[in-house]
């Protein structure tokens, strides 16, 4: 299972698959993986030969008075979930790669 914190990474890697001929899936969370969440892989499994699973808690979704930091946040085990069910790339970037302004 790759792991990958950059978008160019992330994208090449994509491509790659595609001009391989595979289909890719993605799976969009923000971490603490559940029961529902595995259910969408194994969906995306089916439908799919390469799957892409985010891990990114996107600040912008929270309002003034909700406390980001205080967001669960449990890579290892994440990690874990993903590789027993199959995710063949985790996109984990920090904030500042999805909101640099360099990053397209």
């Amino acid at each position: 299972m790759i792991i990958s914190k950059h978008i160019d990474e992330t994208r090449k890697i994509s491509q790659t698959e595609k001009k391989n001929g595979k289909i890719v899936s993605v799976v969009p969370t923000m971490g603490c993986l559940h029961h529902g969440h595995v259910s969408l892989v194994k969906i995306a499994k089916e439908h799919s030969d390469f799957v892409i699973l985010t891990l990114f808690v996107n600040p912008t979704q929270f309002a003034p008075n909700e406390d980001l930091d205080k967001y669960p946040r449990d890579f290892d085990n994440d990690r874990k979930i993903c590789e027993k069910n199959g995710v063949d790339l985790i996109f984990a970037p920090e904030v500042s790669e999805i909101y640099n302004s360099d990053s397209s």
